[in-house]
């Protein structure tokens, strides 16, 4: 227990670190990832982030939660637990947002953007929410591991793809919800 423990401890100051470097290259991201940008990438993003459905990634967040540890028998008693992680991070995500109340890029540099975008930049809930969940599957689905991981590093890298958020903002984001996950999922 104690190896997994220093792991999550030197993850957590990675994505700190790397949060702090972010809010240096914050600018010039969002505005070198935009120049990439063009109507066949952004459908295909759109599509697989489903930002195209109206609520589509809550939606699969919930169906995803209830299949994977609700609906199977011997993973029931992690539904509780990753539930109320998920609501946890997702209050704790819009209290930031309403107190650091960041403008998001597409409205400071006035981008062309694909998706409506609501409230304050940061930090990103789309990225906690997706890494809330990581250490849940990590640790019950070892086959999904690191498919969850690129899932979860494509919506994060979608929200600055649209000028929605930062990279300080999905970093953050990331961190909160691993954060959260992690606290959720070590055994005393």
């Amino acid at each position: 227990m104690d190896k997994l423990i220093k792991k999550i401890w030197i993850i957590m100051l990675v994505l700190a670190l790397f949060l702090v470097v972010s809010f240096f290259i914050d600018q010039q991201t969002v505005l070198s990832i935009q120049k990439l940008r063009n109507p066949i990438l952004d459908n295909i993003i759109l599509i697989l982030s489903l930002e195209k459905i109206q609520f589509g990634f809550i939606i699969l967040m919930v169906i995803l939660v209830a299949v994977l540890f609700l609906l199977i028998k011997k993973k029931r008693k992690v539904f509780f637990p990753a539930a109320l992680a998920t609501g946890i991070t997702f209050g704790l995500v819009y209290a930031l947002k309403e107190i650091v109340s960041r403008v998001r890029p597409d409205s400071f540099f006035g981008l062309n953007n694909s998706i409506n975008a609501l409230g304050s930049s940061f930090p990103s809930s789309h990225a906690a929410i997706v890494f809330v969940l990581l250490p849940f599957i990590w640790k019950n689905y070892p086959k999904l591991r690191y498919v969850w991981l690129v899932y979860a590093i494509f919506i994060a890298f979608s929200r600055i793809w649209f000028g929605v958020h930062y990279l300080s903002d999905v970093i953050a984001g990331a961190f909160l919800g691993l954060l959260i996950g992690f606290l959720f999922n070590i055994k005393k």
